[in-house]
């Protein structure tokens, strides 16, 4: 992602969570419309393609830039659990 999309992007996700829907539409208007992030994930994926080109003898390198163009991301969330097994979601139990 280009610092102009990430800027973009952070702001959306900063109004959203303040409530703002006024501002957050229109950030979501010029980050779809202007279609920054395919943009941004077209020349990613462009890039890679020609790093797999370059080193076409090294097997390992292909394999783990194919690896992470395919694979699907997932992000993990760690939890805190009591003695006796329950969740903890409040800042003061943990």
């Amino acid at each position: 992602m280009t610092a102009e999309t990430r800027v973009v992007a952070e702001q959306w996700r900063k109004t959203k969570s303040w409530g703002d829907h006024q501002e957050g539409a229109w950030l979501n208007k010029v980050f779809t419309r202007t279609r920054r992030a395919r943009e941004d994930k077209i020349s990613y994926i462009e890039n890679k393609c020609i790093e797999m080109d370059s080193s076409c003898n090294n097997s390992k390198k292909i394999y783990d830039l194919v690896k992470e163009l395919t694979s699907d991301r997932s992000s993990q969330t760690d939890v805190t659990n009591d003695s006796k097994g329950d969740v903890l979601t409040e800042g003061k139990a943990i």
